[in-house]
């Protein structure tokens, strides 16, 4: 996620670059819950991501792929 706004598809990219659900994305912007998510990520009509809230995901976040989270849990229960 270079540019503002993501396409639908290369917000959802991004997101499974990070492993977030859509639930972790409501969560980190406190939204109620995970179906405004949803509408941004959409396939059919997707409604773009608020400005604000892209900011916000991409200094929680980072900006680049990441790690998914199976893999650093992973590295965790090994250890013990």
């Amino acid at each position: 996620m270079k540019k503002y706004p993501p396409t639908s598809r290369e917000l959802r990219d991004w997101m499974d670059s990070k492993g977030l659900s859509n639930k972790d994305v409501a969560k980190a912007l406190r939204l109620s819950d995970g179906r405004v998510v949803r509408f941004w990520t959409s396939k059919k009509d997707p409604r773009p991501i608020p400005y604000p809230s892209w900011y916000t995901l991409r200094h929680k976040f980072g900006k680049g792929p990441g790690r998914k989270r199976d893999a650093k849990h992973a590295k965790e229960s090994e250890g013990n």
